[in-house]
């Protein structure tokens, strides 16, 4: 991820004024996490944008957030695992293990709102 101008066909601007960007706001830097939870169940839930993520396999994505986790990282993650995107799609694999797969792998905490919500699930 980087946080520059685009200067080469490497380059992918993912920030709010593109199609790649993430709609939910942060009212202060302690929302940075939730809003990245909330966009990995927003992009899935794009299917154009899906079939459109492995555009972005071996780019340099472009955001304003790096060098603080962004979700650019959701789409890195999307992007180099076509096999993940395609279990999704056929309900093979859960939104939910997705966020949690990408959380971990960049050593994030669940927002603690999220966790208290699947206590009482059954």
């Amino acid at each position: 991820m980087h946080n520059a101008s685009c200067v080469s066909g490497l380059h992918v601007r993912i920030d709010r004024k593109s199609k790649w960007g993430n709609p939910f706001k942060m009212d202060s830097e302690k929302d940075r996490l939730t809003v990245i939870w909330k966009y990995v169940f927003y992009i899935l839930e794009k299917n154009r944008l899906l079939e459109d993520i492995g555009f972005l396999d071996n780019k340099i994505l472009a955001c304003w957030c790096s060098p603080s986790p962004c979700h650019g990282n959701v789409l890195i993650y999307l992007a180099e695992r076509p096999e993940i995107v395609k279990g999704y799609k056929e309900g093979k694999i859960k939104a939910r293990r997705i966020a949690t797969d990408i959380f971990n792998l960049n050593g994030w905490n669940i927002p603690e709102e999220r966790k208290q919500a699947n206590l009482f699930k059954f």
